[in-house]
């Protein structure tokens, strides 16, 4: 029997979540660039291929989004991330950070969002801090429903293209550090 996807809808059910490999980095910023406004050189990719994880997300061999976060080092914060740092508990856990996420715009509202927040619970060891633009009332949504909180007053003039101010926003990692 012939399987015929072409029928098929897209639901969490048959999206696969899974980490890049390194011969998908292109597809991960075609789709950075088609979705938002704030893009990275493809050496930002490999650095963060290494230093962090990227997660895509699958329909029919498809990539239709990603999740990228990496914990960075002391040196490379600053900003609100300090701010944040100095807020915690000096026996407070690492801090990991969601750099960039995004899904095709044909497959939003199905659920694959979710699906690739998801892999974040992973890290409820950590401090996970985003920053997602003030415009962008469904994202924060979305950050909301897994616990993110917004941090502080909007970091005035934090993104470019166009100019536009950002919320930080945290979810402070439910284990306690020894």
């Amino acid at each position: 029997m012939k399987n015929d996807n072409t029928n098929k809808s897209t639901t969490e059910d048959n999206v696969i979540v899974r980490l890049v490999k390194s011969t998908e980095l292109k597809t991960i910023d075609k789709i950075n660039r088609e979705c938002l406004r704030e893009n990275y050189d493809m050496d930002v990719w490999e650095y963060l291929y290494f230093v962090g994880k990227i997660y895509v997300a699958v329909v029919d061999n498809s990539i239709v989004g990603y999740l990228c976060i990496a914990s960075l080092p002391d040196s490379e914060v600053e900003g609100k991330v300090i701010e944040f740092k100095n807020s915690l508990d000096k026996n407070s856990n690492d801090i990991t950070f969601v750099v960039s996420f995004a899904v095709l715009e044909e497959h939003r509202n199905k659920k694959i969002g979710n699906k690739l927040l998801q892999k974040l619970e992973k890290y409820n060891d950590s401090n996970l801090v985003l920053n997602v633009r003030v415009s962008n009332a469904s994202a924060q949504h979305l950050y909301k429903k897994y616990g993110f909180e917004i941090f502080g007053d909007p970091e005035v003039k934090y993104y470019s293209n166009p100019t536009e101010d950002s919320y930080f926003m945290y979810k402070k990692s439910t284990i306690k550090k020894n």
